[in-house]
Parts: C-alpha cells; sequence; structure tokens
C-alpha cells in the first residue's frame, strides 16, 4: 500500500537570544612567603703548606776593579840626604798590610843631580819578628864586569819615583826596600825608626839583615797596594 507524503509549509525562524552579561573575574589571593634558609656552615680551614728551601746563592758576577792605597810614608819630606857618586845605600821601612792584595811598585821621593846616572832598585823583605828577614821580591840591576847597571838620570827637580815590583801579598807585615845609588838625593822626616845597609855595591845579600842601622828617621818611602 502506498503512503502519498504532504508537503508542509516550514515555520519562520525564532530571534536571536539575548547573550547574558559577562561574569567578574576571578582574583585569587597571593600566598605567604617561605622563611629563608639559614646559611650553611663555613668550612674548616684546611693546613698551610710547608715553605720550600730557599735556593742556592748564584755566583758573584765579575768586575769590580782594584783599590789603590798606599803603604809607608806617603809625604814629601822636608829633610833631605844626598847619596854622594859612586856610593849607595838600601833603605828599608816596615809596613803592615791590612788585607791581601797586589803590591804594583815602590816609590821614593827623590832628586838627581843632573851630572851622574843614578840608580834606584826595589826589593822586598819579610818580617821576622819585628825586624828585616829574607828577601821575598826584588828588581835589582843586573851587571856588566862587576859594574851594576843603573838605570835613571834624574833632574834637580824632586819628585816621586815609582819603580815596579809586581808581587802578591797576603796580609801580614813588611819590610819594603829601595836600593839607592850615585848621587841621588832622598826625602827624610824625624821621628821614625827606618833601617838602612850600605854595602860596597848594589847586590843584595839575606846575611846583610844581621848588620842593619837602625835609624831615627822616617824616609818618604811608599808602596802602592792593589786590593
Amino acid at each position: 500500500m502506498s503512503v502519498t507524503r504532504l508537503s508542509g509549509t516550514r515555520g519562520a525562524t525564532g530571534p536571536t537570544g539575548i547573550t547574558g552579561p559577562t561574569g567578574p573575574t576571578g582574583v585569587g589571593a597571593t600566598g605567604a612567603t617561605g622563611p629563608t634558609g639559614s646559611a650553611g656552615a663555613t668550612g674548616a680551614t684546611g693546613p698551610t703548606g710547608l715553605t720550600g728551601s730557599t735556593g742556592a746563592t748564584g755566583p758573584t758576577g765579575s768586575g769590580g776593579g782594584f783599590t789603590q792605597s798606599y803603604l809607608g810614608y806617603n809625604t814629601a819630606g822636608g829633610t833631605t840626604e844626598n847619596i854622594a857618586a859612586g856610593s849607595g845605600k838600601f833603605i828599608f821601612k816596615k809596613v803592615t798590610v791590612a788585607s791581601d792584595g797586589l803590591l804594583s811598585a815602590i816609590g821614593m821621593y827623590v832628586k838627581g843631580s843632573a851630572a851622574n846616572i843614578q840608580g834606584m832598585f826595589p826589593l822586598l823583605l819579610e818580617d821576622a819578628a819585628g825586624s828585616p828577614g829574607k828577601m821575598i821580591a826584588h828588581n835589582l840591576p843586573g851587571q856588566s864586569g862587576g859594574i851594576s847597571i843603573f838605570n835613571c838620570q834624574l833632574s834637580t827637580v824632586a819628585r816621586w819615583v815609582e819603580v815596579p815590583l809586581s808581587v802578591w801579598l797576603p796580609a801580614g807585615d813588611y819590610w819594603l826596600g829601595m836600593g839607592v845609588w850615585n848621587n841621588i838625593t832622598v826625602h827624610k822626616d824625624g821621628s821614625g825608626s827606618d833601617q838602612t845597609k850600605a854595602p860596597g855595591d848594589s847586590s843584595w845579600f839575606d846575611s846583610y839583615t844581621s848588620s842593619m842601622t837602625t835609624t831615627t828617621d822616617k824616609y818618604s818611602m811608599r808602596g802602592l797596594l792593589l786590593s
């Protein structure tokens, strides 16, 4: 059996409903701040380390040079003594070397005659309980036919004349010596105790020390010491 479907007319669309108002925004309360945590305890200080040993001192650098000083009587004396032509003498002065050094020369304050060739010959003696002892250095002249070879001709102008004598001296006492020959004038002062020897020629023998003459003179004689 068939059914016939009837077509009806659609009703009109109803009006749009009114939108309701927006509800208020909810505000939550802020939570309380938690308490601050306490600081942790400071750790114990560790023990101090051991001090290392001091390194060895390095060697002293080279250089520095020498200091020059004078031994003896470094003064031009006010009195003179002439050593006659054809004669001579050795003059000795005791000195003390305070510290090791190089004796580079021995000098005397002298003048010549301008007429003769003079001789000046340095030597050094050891000290023997306060008296001149054995010779330990010299710059004595050679001889030709038994005659000493003199070495200078000085004018009549007085001056210091140094003669080389290079020897290293440990600290101690010594006797500076100078042989002066043939019309040469030496300077000196008094209040001294220098010793002399006047042999027949310019040779020196250790045995001469047993017959030295002790004077009251202080001859103008000096040693140049480098230390």
